[in-house]
């Protein structure tokens, strides 16, 4: 080889170790250590984060642009020893972004350093109340999400996407076997749901689980979305829908009774105490609720006192209101309630009512999207759909709540409207 050919290759293999050792340098305390940059920490924390949470993935949709779905055929781990890793996870990157100096930051470079130490703080401050909940309640617990989760985010565009909704659902039981775990928990500590969240509860998932098979809602939803797909052919159709079957009969079911056995057992341990100041340490944690929820610095008899001023403040209006209407507005409850049974005021309990009362709300909620988009830079990039809430679901649901859509807009989020009774639904 000649001396200049030598030159060459030496000058080539010093410039591919000065790239290797700056990566190494880059990506080594960026992986593994504090990166150098605090935008760099941001980025990591967010991946490691996400990355934990399949569930998380799929409604933000920032992998599927890239063809990569690798997340999309598993659940969360919802297990006790998974929480309190994540917590002690977050606490260390509370530290490593607290050690970041402010004195070279621009102003927006400060305020994020300072709403994500806030956001850690408040999580870090809340382990202490990790199990101070009720993983299966009416409105959101563990027995909703996962069929709300099934239906509203998990996409089914194609062959792919169905054989991962099958998958996902045989992964209910295991699912379900961490959250009974929690429950078992909670109970040897006292945190034990009052009667009335077990009833609703119960009546919800014996609900849930009383359709044959293929009847249920993820059987039809199932069904419903492969009838519009063009890649599968009617035997590998066939093929899922009794898969899922097979798997709601052998897996969901037994999972949801599962967890009816236990909560029948737990009622008889239940009370009807329905304040957290029952629990061991309950005030602490109503202090911190309230924190968490509102940011402010109140205390909560202030709180309490502000929300009396304003309920007078209200009924006074309302009182002045119905006088000039000619009520009689002495005793305000009573007079609520008449004008609620007014048929002038209510919609007819019937399927054209029903009809009615979404179509009403679908029309408000598109005149109130429209009248605040102009306010906005940045709009939501998916608009809102009203639907009925399920019947399974209609004797414990609230009247309505909302279940967001996934974050690239591939799908609409969803107002569930409860049509339990239109007897007591006013028009507004």
């Amino acid at each position: 080889m000649s001396r200049r050919k030598k030159s060459l290759k030496k000058w080539v293999l010093g410039i591919l170790a000065v790239v290797f050792l700056a990566g190494a340098v880059f990506i080594v305390p960026t992986v593994w250590f504090k990166p150098w940059s605090i935008r760099h920490f941001y980025a990591r924390v967010f991946i490691e984060f996400i990355w934990q949470q399949p569930m998380m993935l799929s409604q933000l949709r920032i992998f599927e642009p890239l063809g990569l779905d690798f997340h999309n055929d598993d659940l969360d781990d919802v297990s006790v020893e998974s929480q309190r890793e994540r917590a002690d996870w977050l606490s260390q990157q509370r530290r490593v972004l607290l050690s970041y100096h402010t004195d070279d930051m621009n102003s927006s470079e400060r305020l994020s350093r300072e709403v994500l130490a806030w956001f850690l703080k408040d999580i870090e401050d809340s382990n202490r109340f990790m199990f101070h909940n009720y993983p299966l309640n009416q409105l959101d617990g563990h027995q909703i999400r996962l069929p709300d989760f099934m239906t509203q985010i998990h996409q089914i565009t194609d062959g792919s996407g169905a054989e991962d909704y099958v998958e996902r659902i045989s992964k209910f039981k295991p699912y379900l076997d961490q959250v009974l775990e929690g429950l078992e928990l909670r109970e040897r500590e006292g945190f034990i749901p009052p009667r009335f969240v077990i009833a609703h509860v119960l009546r919800g998932m014996k609900d849930f689980v009383a359709p044959e098979p293929s009847k249920h809602l993820l059987y039809v939803h199932l069904q419903d979305k492969l009838a519009d797909l063009g890649d599968l052919n009617a035997q590998e159709k066939t093929g899922l829908q009794a898969s899922l079957a097979a798997e709601l009969e052998a897996g969901v079911y037994p999972a949801y009774q599962m967890l009816i056995d236990y909560l029948t057992k737990l009622d008889k341990k239940a009370t009807n105490d329905d304040g957290v100041w029952k629990f061991p340490g309950g005030a602490e944690y109503y202090r911190w609720c309230l924190r968490h929820n509102t940011t402010t610095l109140m205390t909560p008899a202030e709180v309490h006192a502000l929300g009396l001023a304003q309920v007078a403040r209200i009924q006074h209006q309302m009182k002045e209101i119905l006088d000039v209407a000619g009520y009689e507005s002495e005793d305000l409850g009573v007079a609520m309630v008449e004008l609620r049974q007014e048929a002038r005021f209510l919609y007819p309990n019937t399927d054209q009512g029903r009809k009615q009362i979404l179509a009403d709300f679908q029309q408000q909620i598109d005149e109130i999207s429209a009248g605040i988009s102009p306010l906005f830079r940045k709009g939501a990039n998916s608009p809102v759909k009203v639907e009925a809430v399920p019947e399974f679901k209609q004797d414990t649901a609230s009247g309505g709540y909302y279940v967001p859509p996934p974050m690239d807009g591939s799908k609409p989020g969803v107002f569930y409207v409860n049509l339990r009774d239109l007897k007591e639904m006013p028009r507004f």
